[in-house]
């Protein structure tokens, strides 16, 4: 399994997202989710590329990057903890995410701590994920068994790394 990487804006959480969210007191959210905007370089990935997603990080790193970008790669469903994996030394874990596939809408990060029966807020980490693979697959069927008619609940588990 090879990691997708795509780049994207940093989200730096304010007062209003701490309100709206219960995630608090974190520097910066890292996620799946279009909170942190991907940033599309045409000239760079082909067009039929979903979101300027690559396999290939070379392609991404060749235009320096921005104080308020990254370079976020993930591993989709992955089959094993982040810890069995080996990776590129200038990326840093960040953890997992559960987001739903097409509108990229994270049920951890931007559901307004609507899923409080499932997702533990208070235990999430610096960047508002789960930071162990077991949890994330218990609250993924959480979700799912607790909110069956919530659309944002029924997730793709997102193994999240990144690099400045």
């Amino acid at each position: 399994m090879k990691p997708i990487y795509y780049k994207a804006e940093r989200f730096f959480p304010t007062k209003e997202y701490e309100r709206n969210s219960k995630i608090r007191d974190r520097a910066e959210i890292v996620s799946y989710d279009i909170l942190c905007n991907v940033i599309c370089t045409h000239d760079l990935i082909n067009d039929s590329e979903f979101f300027g997603e690559v396999s290939d990080l070379k392609i991404l790193l060749q235009t320096p990057m921005k104080s308020n970008e990254q370079v976020i790669a993930y591993y989709k469903n992955p089959t094993e903890s982040y810890e069995n994996h080996t990776f590129d030394k200038r990326f840093e874990f960040c953890g997992y995410d559960l987001s739903e596939e097409m509108t990229r809408i994270s049920a951890v990060t931007n559901c307004c701590g609507g899923f409080d029966k499932a997702i533990p807020y208070g235990e999430l980490n610096k960047f508002g994920l789960i930071d162990d693979y077991n949890k994330a697959i218990l609250i993924q069927k959480k979700l799912d068994e607790l909110y069956p008619d919530e659309c944002h609940a029924c997730c793709e588990i997102y193994e999240l790394w990144r690099t400045l």
